[in-house]
């Protein structure tokens, strides 16, 4: 894991107090908790979502295309992939 994110220059961003309170103060579109934390963290710290889940455009949040067959929404850093709007 640690020579992949080197590799491709990832950060782990943490779960955070601010994360967490964010996710509370979001309207319920989403029930899921950990795409809530997801959705407050690509808003705090101004980041697209890749993902295929159509809910998270609703929050505000910049989203790339992911195909949701493969069930997993991440936050990334946009310079490396083209935005879509969902």
């Amino acid at each position: 894991f640690e020579m992949v994110k080197a590799d491709y220059g990832i950060s782990v961003l943490s779960l955070s107090e601010a994360v967490m309170l964010k996710a509370a103060e979001l309207p319920l579109h989403h029930r899921d908790p950990a795409d809530r934390f997801i959705i407050a963290t690509a808003l705090i710290h101004q980041l697209p979502v890749l993902t295929g889940d159509k809910r998270f455009p609703l929050y505000g949040v910049k989203t790339l295309s992911w195909p949701m067959r493969l069930g997993r929404s991440v936050i990334i850093n946009s310079h490396y992939f083209r935005e879509t709007e969902q």
